[in-house]
């Protein structure tokens, strides 16, 4: 297993975050998943450069990235 850190997020997005994977269940199981999906989307080398740019719109739109 890789060797993990923890970073903070604010709680006000901890909270969003919870009501959103209330509503998408079974897809992600906690708030780790779903930001480890998120990140290895972005992150992704596979993408088209179109869909990087609706992913960092979305997640700027939620507030994960400024």
């Amino acid at each position: 297993m890789a060797e993990k850190v923890t970073i903070s997020i604010p709680f006000e997005l901890k909270e969003k975050i919870d009501e959103f994977l209330e509503a998408s269940k079974p897809e992600f199981e906690d708030v780790e998943d779903f930001i480890l999906f998120l990140l290895s989307e972005f992150l992704s080398d596979e993408d088209e450069p179109e869909e990087d740019e609706l992913l960092e719109k979305r997640l700027r739109a939620l507030g994960y990235i400024e």
